[in-house]
């Protein structure tokens, strides 16, 4: 193992139990900023389907789950960190945002107070790199390598207007890094197409599983998959 390498293993093992989860609740925080009002938006574009509409809408709800669960260990590691006032607008937001209708078709104003609310915690810069702390970007090398860095649903919405399906074919589709099946799902979505992922983390393993084909939970490298098994990776 090279020397700095060493380095950042040992500042990630000194960096506070409640500021990692405080910097992964942020990170949950984040990515339903990107997904629900993506979501939101293709749940009135497929309005008329209600089987699609009622599918998009438990998308939401999980999303929204998922949301104020990070919002509670966000205030837990507030209070841990002797941050109590913090952890008080926390919960707060959390109860306010617990009854927020999501039928509201504009999220403008949820994503508003949300990224306000980012701007206020102590790790706002850390995270996003700017600055130089070493235990930081310790921390920050391991979640590059081991996090989850979900693609942005209107990226995958530029990439399958690039893509003709074949008719009359299955189309097979694998993610090696699936996360909660979002991307595949909705790159997937009105085509004729199996999907199927592999995801290192067990809940969002779990959580893909309820939206593609087949799941597996496991790390990519160590997986066996038959030769020409899929048409798009």
């Amino acid at each position: 193992m090279l020397p700095d390498t060493v380095t950042q293993e040992n500042n990630r093992s000194e960096m506070p139990y409640a500021l990692v989860k405080l910097e992964e609740a942020a990170r949950v925080i984040r990515q339903s900023l990107n997904e629900l009002p993506t979501l939101r938006k293709r749940l009135d574009k497929h309005k008329d389907d209600k089987a699609k509409a009622r599918e998009l809408y438990g998308d939401i709800k999980q999303q929204h789950v998922r949301l104020l669960a990070s919002l509670d260990t966000a205030a837990l590691s507030l209070l841990e960190i002797d941050l109590p006032d913090e952890a008080d607008y926390t919960i707060k937001l959390g109860q306010s945002i617990k009854s927020f209708n999501l039928m509201t078709p504009d999220y403008n104003k949820l994503c508003a107070v949300l990224t306000n609310y980012l701007g206020k915690l102590p790790l706002q810069d850390a995270v996003e790199g700017k600055t130089t702390n070493a235990s930081i970007i310790g921390r920050l090398m391991n979640s590059v390598k081991m996090g989850y860095f979900p693609t942005e649903l209107e990226h995958i919405n530029h990439i399958v207007r690039g893509i003709e399906f074949p008719e009359g074919v299955t189309t097979n589709l694998f993610d090696p890094c699936c996360g909660c099946g979002l991307a595949l799902r909705a790159l997937a979505d009105g085509n004729n197409c199996m999907t199927y992922g592999i995801e290192l983390d067990g809940l969002r393993a779990e959580e893909a599983q309820s939206r593609l084909h087949r799941v597996g939970f496991g790390s990519y490298f160590h997986s066996r998959i038959s030769n020409e098994a899929f048409h798009l990776r």
